[in-house]
Order: C-alpha cells, then sequence, then structure tokens
C-alpha cells in the first residue's frame, strides 16, 4: 500500500485488491479516497489515475458531505469571528486591497470603488480569515494532538496543518497527519473528535469495523459524533433554511 497527496484532497491510499480486474477510485463514508488496483498494476499507475480524477474525486466528495448551502458574502456589515479574531472589513479611499491580522481582530480594507460582492474580493477576504485560522490552527492544535497521542498511547510522525477544502484531517500510511486550520471553526469536542479519528488511523488505516471499534472505545460514541460533524461545512457556507 502506498498514498498520494494531492492538492484540495490530502491523502490518497493506494492499494491492491485480489477482486479487483480494473483501477477504480473509492470514497467511503467517512471521505477516505482510496485508489484500488488490480493486483498486476504497478503503484504508479495508480497514482497516475488518482491525479487524473482530481476533479471527479472533489465533486463527489462534496456531493458526499449532508452539509449544503452558499458561500458567506462578506460585507462591511458581516459579523464573523473566529476563535480569537474578530472580523472588521473597512472600505477607504485606497487604490490597493490588503489585509492586517493583529491580536483579536483581522482587518480587511477594500477600496471604495471595488465591488465587494466580486469573486476576487471575497477570495481575498477568506484568505485573510484562513490567515487567522492558520495562526489559530498552529497555537492549539499541535498541543493539543499531543495531549491526546499521549493519553490515548497513539504515536504519530509528523504533522502538517494546511487549508484543505474537502477533508478535516488525514493521516498517511507513514503515520503522518495532516489537520485543516478550518478545525479551528469548530466546537472543541469535535477538534478532538476529528484529532483523535486521524490518530486512530495509525493503528487500523481503513475505516473497517476495528476502526470504528477502536474509535468509539476512546470517543465514547464515534458515529454520533461524525454525524455531528457532517452539520458543519469546511468551506465558509451559509445553511440552508
Amino acid at each position: 500500500m502506498e498514498t498520494l497527496f494531492i492538492k484540495d484532497i490530502g491523502e490518497i491510499t493506494i492499494r491492491k485488491s485480489k477482486k479487483a480486474k480494473r483501477i477504480s477510485i473509492r470514497i467511503n463514508q467517512g471521505g477516505e479516497v482510496q485508489t484500488i488496483l488490480p493486483q498486476w498494476a504497478p503503484y504508479r499507475a495508480g497514482k497516475i489515475f488518482a491525479q487524473k480524477k482530481k476533479n471527479w474525486i472533489l465533486k463527489h466528495l462534496n456531493k458526499s458531505g449532508s452539509f449544503s448551502g452558499r458561500k458567506i458574502i462578506f460585507t462591511e456589515n458581516s459579523s464573523f469571528k473566529t476563535w480569537n479574531h474578530d472580523l472588521i472589513i473597512s472600505r477607504e479611499g485606497n487604490e490597493i486591497i490588503g489585509f492586517n491580522i493583529c491580536p483579536g481582530l483581522i482587518k480587511v480594507i477594500v477600496p471604495e470603488q471595488f465591488n465587494i460582492e466580486d469573486d476576487d474580493i471575497q477570495t481575498f477576504i477568506r484568505e485573510a480569515i484562513s490567515r487567522a485560522l492558520r495562526i489559530e490552527a498552529a497555537e492549539y492544535l499541535p498541543e493539543r494532538l499531543k495531549y491526546i497521542s499521549e493519553k490515548f498511547d497513539l504515536k504519530y510522525n509528523n504533522l502538517s496543518l494546511r487549508n484543505q477544502k474537502t477533508l478535516w484531517g488525514s493521516c498517511s500510511s507513514k503515520n503522518n497527519i495532516n489537520l485543516n486550520v478550518n478545525l479551528m471553526r469548530l466546537p472543541t469536542h469535535l477538534i478532538d473528535y476529528v484529532l483523535l479519528h486521524e490518530l486512530v488511523h495509525t493503528k487500523h488505516k481503513n475505516h473497517g469495523p476495528d476502526f470504528w471499534n477502536t474509535l468509539h472505545l476512546y470517543s465514547g460514541n464515534a458515529k454520533k459524533l461524525a454525524r455531528e460533524l457532517r452539520n458543519f461545512s469546511i468551506q465558509l457556507m451559509e445553511p440552508v433554511s
């Protein structure tokens, strides 16, 4: 078994199966993406196939989420905050858009002549929020992951923090863990659930019965937490009324 990292998707497991007659992509209920190979196919062929299918994978990952809605449109009247930062959008007479992150504040300056609802402006505002989330994630997630790892004796190697569109986290075959900075928009008990979920993958690489039994033993109610997590979107979306 091997793994492949694809931007916006995360870790993809490449594995062989005696039953497989052709190369295929499988996405399970937990969002884990696998490329399944026949025994005769080289792992390189699976990696090339997964890269070619990136758009298909993204489409089906987004479909699999139970949370749907439209993207939040940020304006100068928006009320939005992360754990430690309030967003303020200021319309000024500047010619260049900019943002500044300081303790407790994300300040975005949008020139008055710009249409704030344009996609480019909205992307810029989201990038400012992402920077603040990355700061918060770097301050909180490494220590929290270490604590949970030691508590349940689940050892991992390296930790990476990324801004991904479809996965809250992933664990590679080498026990390297990736965590999404957007975890910082979740309640603390769901952050712990995602961290524990990835740590259990250091013992069980798939989402089979052994994985869920172990996760349930450590979390208390894994299936309930998994359902609760589906009510949250990784991307900044408005809930459907």
